[in-house]
């Protein structure tokens, strides 16, 4: 009894349609195992990036809004203190008004001395 090559070895149909189908089986198992998780993973990313966005918008928009009153209380608090300032000064002049002109006189010497150095 002799057996001939054929019937030792699968027909090329069948090799061909198991190879087929183990590509099948790899693709399904690469989708499953190496695409969806990386899938996942990236839209979890994503998902978080938003969220730190969302965040740092919010944290930035507290400090400008913090450091827009702070500056609004300090423009108030110089403002009053100029006024408080120009005043006691007015009434200072207005006590003393020849002391004054007489302090006026000599910065305006001064300031007078001081430009003609600087032109020379």
């Amino acid at each position: 009894m002799q057996t001939g090559l054929t019937s030792e070895f699968p027909a090329a149909v069948d090799l061909k349609n198991d190879a087929h189908q183990l590509g099948k089986e790899v693709g399904h198992a690469a989708q499953n195992r190496i695409v969806q998780p990386a899938i996942s993973m990236a839209d979890d990313a994503r998902k978080a990036v938003q969220s730190g966005v969302k965040n740092a918008q919010a944290a930035l928009s507290d400090g400008l809004d913090s450091t827009r009153h702070a500056l609004n209380d300090s423009i108030t608090q110089t403002r009053d203190l100029a006024i408080q300032q120009r005043d006691l000064l007015a009434a200072w002049v207005s006590a003393r008004p020849l002391t004054s002109v007489g302090i006026a006189l000599v910065v305006g010497a001064l300031l007078n001395s001081v430009s003609h150095d600087r032109r020379r």
